[in-house]
């Protein structure tokens, strides 16, 4: 009986230690997966952080261009007063011919005589490669 006591209690030493050591894996397993997952979250943490600044970064600059651009809308709105009093106050000048039709036996010399001008502005101001001109035609007339 003892000699079976003793087989008995070292069966169940036995299986004892090999569910131990079974057990002791799967908790050094779970040790290291939960070392991983420690990693990756501080991994995650890290770039939600640099996330953050860039963002905190971004929302100064646009605080900063949207302040500039309030800036610049109140000088255009001052200088569109400036400017439109000082049209209203300027003096209106008679309006300059700035077109002329061109009449049957005219000629470019003729034209730029009478509007006091040269055939080489005439030309310049109305893209003309030659002197033809037509009776009809419409021509500019320099400044």
């Amino acid at each position: 009986m003892r000699q079976e006591i003793a087989t008995l209690v070292g069966a169940t030493r036995e299986a004892g230690s090999r569910s131990s050591s079974s057990q002791d894996a799967k908790i050094e397993k779970l040790a290291a997966d939960l070392k991983q997952f420690q990693n990756h979250s501080n991994s995650l943490g890290e770039a939600i952080a640099k996330i953050h600044e860039a963002l905190a970064s971004q929302k100064e600059a646009f605080s900063g261009q949207a302040k500039e651009v309030s800036e610049l809308e109140s000088a255009l709105k001052n200088l569109a007063k400036a400017i439109g009093s000082n049209i209203a106050t300027a003096p209106k000048e008679s309006p300059a011919k700035t077109t002329y039709r061109v009449r049957p036996g005219d000629s470019l010399a003729k034209i730029a005589k009478e509007l006091k001008t040269t055939q080489v502005a005439l030309k310049e101001c109305n893209n003309l490669s030659s002197d033809k001109i037509f009776p009809g035609q419409e021509l500019r007339v320099p400044e």
